[in-house]
């Protein structure tokens, strides 16, 4: 039984991804896991308080509390196409290929690697 509130929306991704993994765990062993309180996400980090809510069996949220989502976006400029036009030849190198930042100026969109 965990109960969520405004704290819960003060974690890191990361503190809250190891959160849902114990719970996760503890799902497995057959029991029951709650999750419960007044609101989910007053005002700012809602997403964050809903991620870890969300691994739990049950969710209870009083009747006139809210769930309040902000939503996650990310974007990335990828300029191949501009330096194509311009004929300009980037020169980048790359470590390995998880290491993305030369992506920006040689590939029009992403790659596996940096999708992961």
């Amino acid at each position: 039984l965990v109960r969520l509130g405004h704290s819960s929306s003060m974690f890191q991704i990361s503190q809250v991804q190891e959160l849902r993994e114990a719970v996760s765990d503890f799902n497995k062993s057959g029991k029951i896991s709650v999750a419960y309180g007044e609101s989910i996400g007053q005002l700012v980090g809602g997403s964050t308080a809903y991620y870890l809510a969300s691994v739990f069996s049950k969710i209870y949220i009083t009747p006139l509390g809210d769930i309040c989502l902000t939503g996650l976006s990310v974007e990335s400029v990828f300029l191949r196409k501009l330096f194509d036009k311009l004929k300009i030849e980037p020169r980048t190198e790359q470590r390995k290929q998880y290491k993305n930042a030369a992506n920006t100026f040689d590939q029009v969109g992403y790659t596996e690697a940096h999708r992961e």
